[in-house]
C-alpha cells in the first residue's frame, strides 16, 4: 500500500506479494540523478499512534484537565510573578517533563536543559500508556480525576477503539 506524503515523498507499507511487485515497478522507473539523488530505506513497519489517539489526548484529556483546573482556580506560576491558566499546551509540556525526558544538554553556563522525546514518535501502545500516566499524574498533583466521556460520545467511541 502506498501512502503519499508530500513532505517525505512516497512511503510504502508492503503486506503482500502484489504490493511488493507494485513497489518494485515504481523503483525500477526511477531515473538516477547526481543532481537530485533519491534515498531509499527499507525497515520493519511500526505503526505510529493514530490521529484518534491524538484526538482523545488533546480533545478530551487535556481539555477536561484544563477546564477542571480553571474551575478550581488553579493556575501555573510563570517567571516574573505572573500566573497563567492551564492550557492544553502547558499540560502537554508538563507531561513531557514528567514522562518523556530522554536526556540533557549542558549550556555554557553549566545549567542542564532537558531534551524530550516527542509524543509524535510514540507507537500506539506507548501513546496510550503516556495518556494513562498523565491522568494519574493529574490525580497525584491536584486530586483531579478526569471523567470518562459520556456514553456513546465521540470520545467514548475512541476509548473503546484505542484501549489495548
Amino acid at each position: 500500500m502506498i501512502v503519499d506524503n508530500p513532505m517525505q515523498g512516497e512511503f510504502w507499507i508492503i503486506r503482500n506479494q502484489e504490493q511488493k511487485e507494485n513497489m518494485l515497478r515504481e523503483a525500477q522507473a526511477i531515473t538516477p540523478s547526481t543532481d537530485e539523488p533519491i534515498a531509499v530505506q527499507i525497515q520493519p513497519y511500526k505503526p505510529k499512534k493514530s490521529t484518534r489517539q491524538r484526538a482523545y489526548l488533546w480533545g478530551w484529556v487535556y481539555a477536561q484537565t484544563a477546564k477542571i483546573l480553571d474551575e478550581r482556580g488553579i493556575a501555573f506560576p510563570l517567571v516574573g510573578d505572573f500566573e497563567r491558566p492551564a492550557t492544553k499546551e502547558i499540560l502537554h509540556a508538563m507531561g513531557q517533563e514528567a514522562f518523556l525526558v530522554c536526556g540533557q544538554i549542558k549550556k555554557k553556563n553549566g545549567q542542564l536543559v532537558n531534551i524530550y522525546t516527542s509524543t509524535e514518535s510514540l507507537n500506539k501502545r506507548d501513546y496510550w500508556a503516556y495518556t494513562e500516566n498523565f491522568t494519574r499524574l493529574v490525580y497525584q498533583v491536584w486530586g483531579v480525576t478526569i471523567p470518562l466521556p459520556p456514553a456513546d460520545s465521540y470520545y467514548d467511541q475512541l476509548i473503546r477503539e484505542l484501549k489495548p
